[in-house]
C-alpha cells in the first residue's frame, strides 16, 4: 500500500513537472515573439530617423497594424503547435505569413522607400545622342 501510494504520488509530480516545463517552454517563447516586434519597431525608427523619412501618421499607423498582424502569426503558430496540432500549424502559418510577407512588402515599398533626388542620368543619355 506505501509503494502504490509513493508511486502514484511520484507520477503525480512527473505530471505536474512536464506541464511547468511545457508552461515555462511557451512563457518564453511568448517572450521572444515580444522581444522580436520590439526590435521590428525600434529597427523601423531608427531606420526612418537614419534615411530622414517624413513619414506621415497614417503611414505609421499601417506599420504598426503589420507588426500587430506579424506578432498575430507568430502568436498563431506558436498556439497551434502548444495544442500539438502540427498540420494546422503548417496550414494556417504558410497562410497568414504569405499574407504577412506580402504586407510587409508592400508596407516597405510604398511607405518607407528612401526618395531619390531627381538625378539627370536619363536626360543626358538622352541628349548625348
Amino acid at each position: 500500500m506505501k509503494v502504490s501510494l509513493l508511486l502514484s504520488g511520484f507520477v503525480y509530480f512527473r505530471g505536474v513537472k512536464d506541464h511547468l516545463t511545457k508552461l515555462i517552454e511557451m512563457i518564453i517563447i511568448h517572450l521572444i515573439i515580444g522581444i522580436i516586434s520590439t526590435l521590428l519597431l525600434l529597427s523601423i525608427i531608427r531606420y526612418s530617423e537614419k534615411n530622414q523619412l517624413s513619414i506621415a501618421k497614417w503611414q505609421w499607423l499601417l506599420t504598426i497594424i503589420e507588426i500587430a498582424y506579424i506578432v498575430f502569426v507568430l502568436e498563431l503558430i506558436a498556439g497551434f503547435i502548444e495544442e500539438g496540432s502540427l498540420k494546422a500549424t503548417l496550414v494556417m502559418g504558410s497562410l497568414f505569413g504569405f499574407i504577412a510577407i506580402i504586407g510587409a512588402v508592400l508596407l516597405g515599398r510604398f511607405v518607407f522607400k528612401i526618395k531619390k533626388s531627381s538625378g539627370t542620368w536619363g536626360r543626358k543619355n538622352r541628349n548625348a545622342g
